[in-house]
């Protein structure tokens, strides 16, 4: 909603694939160049033409951080939609 167009829609699916619960957010915005999408997994780093949107460039960041301390993932990919797909990925809780 951010950074895609003014009435822009954005998708939330869930589903579960294997023994993984996925969550993907995508958007019909103008998407990210491919050589820039694990930049934006680093501290502070924004898309190109972010300037005067507010944010520092964290959440991504946090959002993969989780992830990982929890034996996930996350992926950022060009969406079918044209924008931008970011999706998650973690592990069934081990059972005893």
């Amino acid at each position: 909603m951010k950074y895609g167009p003014v009435g822009g829609r954005v998708w939330l699916r869930t589903r579960r694939e294997g023994a993984c619960a996925v969550v993907e957010v995508a958007d019909e915005g103008p998407g990210i160049p491919q050589g820039q999408l694990e930049r934006l997994l680093q501290p502070f780093q924004r898309g190109a033409g972010t300037q005067g949107v507010r944010g520092a460039g964290l959440g991504l960041t946090l959002v993969m951080a989780i992830a990982e301390q929890h034996g996930g993932r996350l992926r950022l990919e060009k969406a079918p939609e044209g924008g931008l797909l970011a999706r998650l990925e973690l592990p069934e809780e081990n059972r005893r």
